[in-house]
């Protein structure tokens, strides 16, 4: 409980300090779901990689279903190292994601921000809550109001991939998508 509150503290304390700044926005980008074959690839590894999470529909809200419906409750957007820019590849994901939140105005997305391993765990802490910024942003300049968009970050603490090299590394270093009712 003491490590927890000394985390939340920390994320408290970082996300204040980053607030103050204007996130590095590009032209947000998206990859297209499968099997559709217009999106290009970000690298030779599967980024597409299932989430910890299992996902049914019973008990999920309507954008929840939406997004599992066209298979996007496994899409993350994904980073460089070090980076909290929204690569142009990624604006078709937020498309969509933009295009859920508008069928089902009375839900929500809170948008989790992730990073690799590697640096502190009060950088990371800070570079997830970067990265889901930046992603809020896109989605509040696509037409989203921003009181239906919350951020967390939690930095290297929810991977993907567990292994100790760069394949696994660009796994982690992501923004996921949680929908909640409001």
């Amino acid at each position: 409980m003491k490590n927890y509150l000394v985390v939340l503290s920390t994320v408290l304390l970082l996300s204040a300090c980053v607030a103050d700044r204007q996130p590095v926005v590009e032209d947000a980008g998206g990859k297209t779901t499968a099997p559709v074959t217009s999106a290009p690839a970000t690298s030779a590894v599967d980024l597409n990689v299932p989430s910890t999470a299992a996902v049914t529909t019973s008990g999920l809200t309507d954008s929840a279903k939406a997004a599992s419906q066209q298979g996007l409750q496994d899409k993350s957007v994904y980073f460089d190292f070090n980076m909290y820019v929204v690569k142009p590849e990624y604006r078709a994901l937020l498309q969509q994601h933009v295009a859920i939140l508008n069928a089902n105005l009375r839900d929500s997305v809170t948008l989790e921000g992730n990073s690799d391993e590697r640096g502190s765990s009060e950088y990371n802490l800070a570079l997830g809550s970067k990265r889901a910024t930046v992603v809020k942003t896109q989605l509040v300049l696509m037409g989203i109001a921003a009181a239906r968009i919350r951020e967390v970050s939690f930095g290297e603490e929810k991977p993907r991939a567990f292994c100790h090299d760069e394949t696994c590394w660009q796994k982690n270093r992501r923004v996921d998508f949680v929908y909640r009712s409001n």
